[in-house]
């Protein structure tokens, strides 16, 4: 086992799930990020692997130590944006081999920055890194032209967009947390009991009639059940 371990979240019957939530760079170190998830590949029993992005983005060789890792991985990966995804951590995002992303979230492009774009040495070094971060987009099969543009004037994404230019395969959608209750549950929180007058039961459920109560509880039971059901997607699709 490496020491120091930082961003992996767990490992749970041969499934492994890193968090890279941060500025890289800073909050995340892409070479200690990288050393990880190399352990996962190269050093223990694992299937798959669950990347869970939340970033602004940060250094660019940082981003790529974990690029090249990803990229070369023997075990699938997944990459998931749990939020947003901008500059450095958008182009790891997209380099895992499944790419997912909340329905809330973002995606952001834009080209290299650093030191005085006046001087020509800088400005060669970062046309040759902008180089590098489009033949990443354009393994997602975007056209190197297309995917110049959108970096040229930082371009932001929303789920739908990402998904329908292929920067994306899937959007998760992600449903109001409720718990399901049962029927006794719910009489309990409306405060329905049989010592209620009826017309305030009818009032609770927003009925005019007392045969609509049943009904009306039992749809209110439904409603809940399928909030349940789209959590429980949402769960096994970050697994």
């Amino acid at each position: 086992m490496i020491k120091d371990v930082r961003y992996i979240k767990n490992i749970l019957l041969g499934v492994a799930h890193v968090n890279l939530f941060g500025d890289i760079g800073w909050d995340v170190d892409g070479n200690q990020f990288a050393k990880e998830l190399n352990y996962l590949i190269d050093d223990y029993n694992i299937d798959e692997i669950y990347i869970h992005i939340n970033s602004g983005g940060g250094e660019v060789f940082s981003g790529l130590s974990i690029v090249s890792v990803i990229r070369n991985s023997s075990k699938p990966i997944t990459c998931i944006i749990e939020g947003v995804a901008a500059s450095m951590a958008g182009v790891i995002a997209v380099a895992g081999g499944t790419v997912k992303m909340v329905d809330y979230g973002k995606l952001m492009v834009h080209n290299a920055s650093g030191g005085n774009p006046e001087d020509e040495f800088v400005k060669k070094a970062l046309d040759n890194i902008n180089d590098i971060l489009r033949g990443i987009f354009t393994k997602r099969g975007i056209a190197d032209e297309s995917i110049k543009n959108f970096m040229d004037n930082e371009t932001w994404f929303s789920a739908d967009e990402a998904k329908n230019l292929g920067l994306i395969d899937e959007i998760i959608s992600v449903p109001v947390k409720v718990r399901t209750l049962n029927k006794l549950e719910i009489l309990n929180k409306l405060n329905i009991s049989n010592k209620m007058d009826e017309q305030k039961i009818m009032e609770l459920l927003g009925v005019s009639t007392p045969e609509e109560i049943q009904a009306a509880i039992e749809n209110l039971i439904a409603q809940l059940n399928e909030y349940k059901t789209k959590e429980k997607k949402m769960e096994d699709a970050c697994k």
